[in-house]
């Protein structure tokens, strides 16, 4: 249990980062994925377990996990809770999935787990953004951290391009050249 991680949204840039160091600190690392389109990718970058489920079911399967990284949220978030180990911590980045959870706060008293939500803007006024990117392209340069680009155009090809990220018609990210 102690180093057994549940990452949702790992296909997207900062979950599959997610992926990525969590492997390097040792963890087990599980991904949820909506599609199982997707699992190939993780795969790539040593992913333990894909979790296949749009909507977050069946994961009473699953071990406990000591930590939790959500960047969808909406209902899946109250069933990750559920599955939050006692003394977990619980990372919340992001909504793709929508704004509200309906959560069992027993599910917390039950895991003796904390939730707490991560917000680009206030944590850039506690440490300079350059800190953690430096990091990251560290690791970049290293080789020891891959970034997946699906898309790589010319500036030109932005409206479809950008028709295609809402629509989420492809994994990674896109790169547009000047």
């Amino acid at each position: 249990l102690a180093n057994r991680v549940l990452i949702t949204g790992p296909t997207g840039g900062v979950g599959y980062f997610a992926c990525q160091l969590a492997k390097a600190m040792g963890a087990h690392v599980s991904a949820l994925v909506r599609r199982e389109v997707k699992s190939d990718l993780l795969a790539g970058i040593g992913v333990d377990e894909i979790i296949v489920s749009p909507e977050g079911s069946g994961l009473d399967r699953y071990q406990p996990f000591q930590a939790i990284i959500d960047g969808v949220g909406g209902p899946v978030l109250g069933k990750l809770i559920q599955r939050l180990g006692s003394g977990g911590r619980a990372v919340i980045y992001g909504v793709s999935a929508g704004p509200e959870t309906t959560l069992a706060i027993r599910d917390l008293f039950a895991s003796d787990g904390r939730v707490e939500g991560l917000f680009l803007y206030r944590e850039v006024e506690r440490h300079p953004a350059s800190d953690g990117l430096s990091r990251l392209m560290t690791l970049l340069a290293d080789g020891r951290l891959k970034v997946h680009v699906d898309i790589d155009e010319s500036w030109e090809m932005i409206g479809p391009t950008s028709a295609k990220l809402i629509d989420r018609a492809f994994q990674g990210k896109a790169v547009l050249r000047l």
